[in-house]
């Protein structure tokens, strides 16, 4: 498309994403960070097309996910490769597989005050949010539940059921102010 840019910038940075696993093999420097860098470009390169299917595809139904339409699941770097959009039930299953148990594994067990970068909390996080989007809660819970228990400031908003307001004071542990 060349009128939204959502959906451009989107794949935009899955090429990205794309670049670094494709190209980490002959990259130089420390072996023992390219396995994590690796990890950590799949499982953004699965939250950007989760952010695809979301916005761009019918929302998540097992008993229509198999014949809906979703999106172009790109894991090649050759721009000019013909792009074959998916069911909406591979398209997650490809989502799923980017963000899997051995690769979230290999992500740092915590990044510091590197906050922006993806470490296990957060891919345990974008697992959960595509299993809960799947309607699979009871596969979701124990994702949701290891990235709180990794990254324990994680600001609780269930009170918005009562007050109706998303808030957050300056004070709480994760404003990172």
């Amino acid at each position: 498309t060349t009128v939204d840019e959502r959906y451009n910038n989107i794949y935009k940075y899955i090429n990205y994403m794309n670049t670094v696993i494709t190209k980490m093999d002959k990259a130089t420097g420390d072996e023992l960070k390219k396995a994590p860098l690796v990890a950590e470009a799949r499982v953004v390169r699965a939250w950007l097309h989760f952010l695809a299917t979301v916005i761009h595809a019918p929302q998540y139904d097992a008993s229509t996910a198999e014949t809906d339409g979703g999106i172009a699941y790109v894991t090649s770097t050759d721009v000019s490769e013909q792009k074959v959009k998916l069911s909406l039930a591979a398209t997650f299953q490809m989502i799923l597989d980017d963000c899997n148990d051995e690769v979230i594994s290999l992500l740092p067990q915590d990044r510091g005050d590197q906050f922006m970068r993806g470490d296990r909390a957060w891919g345990n996080a974008v697992r959960a949010m595509v299993l809960f989007q799947m309607k699979r809660y009871s596969e979701a819970l124990p994702y949701a539940q290891e990235a709180i228990r990794l990254r324990p400031h994680i600001f609780d908003r269930s009170i918005i059921k009562e007050t109706g307001e998303w808030l957050q004071g300056a004070e709480s542990a994760n404003n990172f102010l």
